[in-house]
């Protein structure tokens, strides 16, 4: 079978804007509990129309594309993160460029220092990414299907299940590259230091001079996701520049 990215954030798009105790919603809570009496209630749980419904959302959508063999089913955001885990398609860093038809898991209780390592509580279906933004269709954010536009790596982020299906991400290249970048910091030299001066559009000559810094303080300035402005590139700015080479 295949498990087409498109179709899976179609289904969850057609359900923008429905509320809490309305028809539409009605049919995402049915839609779990009716897949899980065939098949097994997660924990032996059957969800109610008053329960909280973000993960039931991402799940019945699931469900009503037949893409359960690819998405965990459950009703609850750490029981997702198990079970995506057992799956192997758990991705923890917050950091990931995610795709279309990943899904986006959130910890309210994030410090924004470091990888976020806590309690998931809150999840949706990346919609698109673009510039380094991403559009994220979630169940139950203030009571209704709604969208939220977050930065990559940007605070509250626990990390990302990442379906494995058939179809390619849009734009990608059929390859995945982890790259590993060490800090740079002024009067230092080298490869690493063109590909900073090329993104940033000023003379490229391989040397972190006070210009180059001056430069990263001001990307660093007006992307609030690098952290302290400080002329330091480190993960979080490294994470920021490489991610505006996708607009």
């Amino acid at each position: 079978m295949e498990y087409k990215r498109s179709v899976i954030v179609s289904k969850a798009a057609s359900y923008l804007g429905a509320a809490a105790g309305s028809k539409k919603h009605h049919e995402i809570i049915d839609a779990y509990n009716a897949y899980g009496a065939k098949h097994g209630r997660p924990r032996g749980y059957t969800v109610t129309y008053s329960d909280a419904w973000c993960a039931t959302f991402v799940s019945a959508i699931a469900i009503m594309c037949g893409y359960t063999a690819i998405i965990p089913v459950e009703c609850g955001c750490p029981q997702m993160v198990a079970l995506a885990k057992k799956m192997g398609i758990w991705q923890e860093q917050d950091g990931y460029f995610p795709a279309a038809g990943d899904i986006i898991l959130y910890d309210w209780n994030d410090s924004g220092k470091g990888d976020n390592t806590g309690t998931p509580d809150h999840i949706g279906y990346v919609r698109r990414v673009s510039g380094g933004t991403m559009t994220i269709i979630e169940g139950n954010y203030n009571d209704a299907v709604k969208e939220r536009q977050l930065k990559i790596n940007a605070r509250y982020i626990r990390g990302f299940i990442c379906p494995r299906y058939t179809d390619a991400a849009a734009g990608a290249d059929l390859c995945s590259v982890t790259v590993n970048m060490r800090a740079l910091r002024l009067d230092m030299r080298g490869a690493d230091v063109y590909i900073v001066q090329q993104i940033l559009g000023i003379n490229a000559d391989c040397w972190y001079g006070p210009k180059t810094e001056e430069a990263v303080k001001e990307w660093q300035r007006t992307h609030k996701e690098c952290g302290p402005v400080d002329g330091v590139i480190k993960r979080l700015t490294w994470t920021s520049l490489l991610g505006s080479l996708a607009d």
